[in-house]
């Protein structure tokens, strides 16, 4: 069974103390730092160790880590507090390539010191006193061992190498799945945004419906009085076609009614009322349309009425005053 060896990002213990990293988070709260490490863990394993700098990066960024912040606004803020870098529409982490540059050199003086003494160590053997004993026993030995010896000396020299490929062969199949990661996030991300436009254009589109609907209400409606509270009230009808028509037609049999069309309409309620109380309900058997009003009738008979003296007589009185 093969062992897949694991590939690790070197994280230093106060990472969380940086100042940078507490300005960042003092500006987006602490998901900045876990955002800031995922974007190290996308980093790694590019060969250029660094991002594309595009809305694309972001988003998926943004679907993969579900976080509440502004991915752009905050890789920016990052930029000028020097945790990354951008160029060319690539950003990275200077911090990033330094580790790697410490862990590839520390592997290559590791690897170099491994051969060394591999080499020694069969030199030492290969050269080294026979035992004493049957002296054509041990010249025979040394003869066969000696190009085992070698053999084996040459065989060690090159150990790393498959090593080497083994990490190489790891890291490549890491490339390709966070690549992989960042292209389903980026279509999970694009299909999240058209269907949101196609809610938000609906959504427009019954308002504008909603919109026409109330101004053929408030055309009709003979009382113009408090029209932001009539739309909060047909607003809060969440009102259809069907129910449109029912109360455009109340309306005009209302408006013919004698309580809407006496003293000149001084009994017509208010839009809002009318809506919230559902008027609309209301039957009414017999739409009578409102007669003339008939003339008062002139009992003058040449004398003067009891208003008329009471008029005379305040006259009089406040020319008194007056003198």
């Amino acid at each position: 069974m093969a062992i897949i060896e694991k590939m690790y990002l070197m994280h230093d213990i106060d990472a969380f103390s940086d100042m940078k990293i507490v300005a960042l988070c003092d500006e987006f709260g602490v998901e900045a730092y876990a955002i800031y490490w995922i974007i190290l863990e996308h980093m790694f394993p590019e060969d250029t160790l660094s991002l594309p700098y595009n809305e694309v990066t972001f988003q998926a960024l943004k679907a993969r880590t579900k976080a509440q912040s502004d991915i752009k606004a905050l890789v920016d803020r990052a930029i000028e507090f020097g945790l990354f870098e951008e160029e060319d529409g690539q950003f990275w982490s200077p911090s990033l390539i330094r580790r790697m540059e410490r862990l590839d050199k520390d592997a290559e003086e590791k690897s170099e010191k491994a051969r060394k003494a591999a080499h020694a160590r069969w030199k030492s053997r290969r050269n080294g006193k026979a035992k004493k004993g049957n002296t054509d026993e041990c010249s025979s030995n040394a003869g066969a061992m000696q190009p085992q010896c070698t053999c084996n000396a040459d065989a060690m020299q090159p150990q790393c190498e498959p090593m080497r490929c083994d990490a190489n062969r790891i890291e490549q199949n890491r490339i390709e799945q966070n690549r992989t990661i960042l292209s389903c996030s980026s279509t999970d991300a694009d299909e999240q945004s058209q269907a949101s436009n196609s809610v938000v254009n609906k959504r427009k589109a019954e308002q504008q419906v909603n919109n026409q609907r109330f101004d053929d209400f408030w055309d009709i409606y003979p009382r113009k009085i408090g029209k932001k509270n009539a739309r909060k009230a047909w607003d809060a009808l969440k009102v259809d076609d069907e129910l449109h028509d029912k109360i455009i037609r109340a309306v005009n049999e209302h408006k013919k009614s004698p309580q809407w069309t006496k003293d000149n309409g001084q009994f017509v309620p208010y839009p809002a009322t009318w809506l919230r109380g559902e008027r609309w309900e209301d039957s009414l058997e017999h739409v009578i349309s409102v007669k003339p009003r008939e003339p008062t009738p002139n009992y003058d008979d040449g004398e003067p009425d009891f208003i008329e003296l009471l008029e005379e007589r305040r006259r009089k009185e406040a020319l008194n005053v007056a003198q």
